[in-house]
């Protein structure tokens, strides 16, 4: 996988130099990417302006073999699709990272589309199932396997996330490129040789997440505030400037107005308004359980990450992912 990061200087200095700078770094990136295309086996076309990237990704002739019953796909340079009950094709991701903010848009187009008829259905990959097999995998072909229209749907889809990289809040565009589709109902698979994709990009005109009030924030149960001072001390004299919270103060609208479905959602929105108003950098839950036999009772609430892997025992686990994961990419912004 190509790991690319557009547009990489100091955050702060962009924010007095961003257009002189722009022509320099995209320059800079351009001949970086270079490097990397050898490594990952496709050819980078630089024909870009300043405003948006060219990618153009060469494919070989995909290789077929046969195995148990099943045809399997290859390509150099590529991976393999891993979803269960459909078919094993070859794919190539590629991720960029623009600076938060950036708008991105996405344009694609495909070279010389063949197709090859095939004498064996494409092997689908495994399916874990616990009724039948007491928990082993099982090669079955899922309804996918019944349509009319080509798998993927595209040569190429994308999706742009907002996220920490290198301690910066980051605009990361991955690109997953399709060069083989394939279509159950003619038993057919459709491939290119190569992909174009467009990238366009608008820099915003200012960096958001610029304040830089408190490092370390600290959320508790408000009876702990006091117990919790030491360690808030401890912390400042090693340079961690630290902020306590609440969870009544959250919930009541002390430092910001309170908003969510439910007390976890408040403490995440709350969490959201630290990073902009406070620049915060970590968040400390405290808290544990506090009895509750048929049902949990927590002093900070939780959240539970469902991951069924038909084990018979547990479908979910306790993650604090759900705090973490703050922000969205929708219409260029980080929301």
């Amino acid at each position: 996988m190509s790991d690319k990061f557009i547009n990489y200087w100091d955050m702060k200095e962009m924010r007095v130099k961003m257009k002189k700078v722009i022509l320099a770094v995209v320059v800079g990136t351009f001949l970086f990417g270079a490097a990397m295309a050898g490594m990952n086996n496709y050819e980078v076309k630089n024909v870009s302006t300043e405003n948006f990237l060219m990618r153009n990704y060469t494919f070989s002739e995909p290789e077929i073999s046969e195995e148990n019953g099943y045809a399997v796909i290859s390509m150099q340079g590529t991976k393999s699709m891993m979803h269960e009950g459909k078919p094993i094709l070859p794919y190539k991701v590629d991720v960029l990272r623009f600076p938060a903010g950036t708008k991105i848009s996405v344009e694609a187009q495909e070279g010389n589309i063949m197709e090859k008829e095939l004498s064996s259905k494409i092997k689908p990959y495994p399916m874990f199932t616990l009724a039948t097999t007491k928990g082993k995998l099982v090669v079955k072909e899922g309804e996918i396997y019944k349509a009319n229209e080509a798998y993927p749907e595209n040569w190429v889809d994308y999706r742009a996330t907002v996220g920490l990289y290198n301690g910066e809040r980051v605009v990361t565009l991955s690109i997953f490129i399709n060069p083989c589709r394939y279509i159950p109902s003619e038993n057919k698979v459709l491939y290119t040789d190569q992909v174009k994709v467009k990238v366009k990009y608008d820099l915003p005109s200012s960096l958001p997440f610029v304040n830089d009030e408190y490092d370390l924030l600290i959320i508790c149960p408000d009876k702990w505030i006091d117990a919790l001072q030491e360690l808030k001390q401890h912390k400042e004299s090693h340079g961690i400037r630290t902020v306590i919270a609440g969870l009544n103060e959250i919930y009541t609208g002390k430092y910001f107005s309170a908003y969510g479905r439910d007390n976890a959602e408040k403490i995440k929105y709350f969490i959201k308004d630290a990073i902009e108003q406070w620049g915060i950098k970590y968040v400390m839950l405290v808290g544990g359980r506090q009895g509750g036999v048929m049902k949990e009772r927590w002093l900070t609430p939780v959240r539970y990450t469902n991951l069924d892997d038909m084990s018979g025992w547990e479908k979910g686990y306790l993650s604090d992912l759900y705090f973490a994961d703050v922000y969205k990419y929708e219409d260029g912004e980080p929301v």
